[in-house]
């Protein structure tokens, strides 16, 4: 469409980075239960190890050097530049490319290492950040969804020339994706996804079904076991899905708080090592 995207390097303030320091060196830890564990939420051993790791060993110049050796563009759609990096193969041997999509609360950052593997077999490939996200700022103040951030993917796409492509994405870039296969069909050729976004008809929540057929049992399992996660690990889901805004005060004010509520997504808390998010 005759629109050049502009080179882009991340290039965090050195006041920015103070304040974030000044405010992870002067947390005030909270009163927690002895001996609880990750029972009703962090356990306070894991994350105040965490935070030590946020103080003493990581350095941010290095990760920034890091990331800026992937190219990275910003390219205005309509109101708001979409920030993304653009991998491109030695040799493109494959006659699609890939998007990757990622969620919440990562970055583009956490789906670098499998551009790097895409472009070794021959893919290009686009990520993005999403719209809202690390250096794609929001659009405008109004409240928007994952249509809509998908409806800016789609142009970003045509407007670098892509008319059909591979979409992979993962927590709400998984439900980006399936909207991305319903509003523009002739452009997806097709999705993989680590998440259930959609549902097909007629299968409500936790019913046990994938559509009007009889579920199976291995279906019924694995519904039984969605709907008790769900139960037990999805309190900030739930919240930051009808009163985001009640969060959001303490999530922009304090680092640590946001590390917090980011390790309540239960795939982030005993399951494993999060520290490079």
């Amino acid at each position: 469409m005759g629109v050049e995207p502009s080179p882009y390097q991340i290039a965090v303030s050195r006041q920015t980075l103070d304040r974030i320091e000044e405010r992870i060196k002067s947390v005030r830890m909270p009163a927690t239960s002895s001996g609880a564990g990750w029972k009703y939420g962090l356990d306070a051993d894991w994350f105040k190890e965490l935070v030590a790791y946020w103080t003493d060993d990581f350095a941010w110049a290095r990760a920034q050097q890091e990331l800026n050796r992937t190219p990275q563009y910003t390219l205005r759609i309509k109101d708001a530049p979409i920030h993304f990096a653009w991998i491109k193969p030695k040799k493109r041997s494959a006659p699609l490319p890939f998007i990757l999509l990622h969620g919440w609360p990562y970055t583009f950052a956490t789906m670098l290492p499998l551009a790097d593997r895409l472009a070794e077999a021959g893919f290009e490939v686009i990520v993005p950040s999403l719209p809202g996200y690390g250096f794609s700022p929001a659009p405008n103040k109004e409240v928007r969804g994952l249509r809509f951030i998908g409806s800016r993917i789609a142009v970003l796409m045509e407007v670098l020339g892509f008319d059909r492509y591979i979409v992979h994405g993962g927590d709400h870039g998984a439900v980006i994706a399936d909207w991305l296969a319903i509003d523009v069909p002739d452009r997806v050729a097709g999705i993989h996804a680590n998440t259930i976004g959609f549902r097909h008809h007629g299968a409500e929540f936790g019913n046990g079904q994938t559509g009007n057929a009889d579920a199976t049992e291995e279906e019924k399992a694995y519904v039984k076991s969605e709907v008790e996660h769900m139960d037990s690990e999805s309190a900030y889901f739930r919240l930051q899905a009808t009163r985001p805004e009640t969060i959001t005060y303490s999530l922009a004010d304090s680092p640590v708080g946001w590390r917090h509520t980011c390790s309540l997504n239960g795939r982030n808390g005993p399951l494993g090592d999060r520290k490079h998010l």
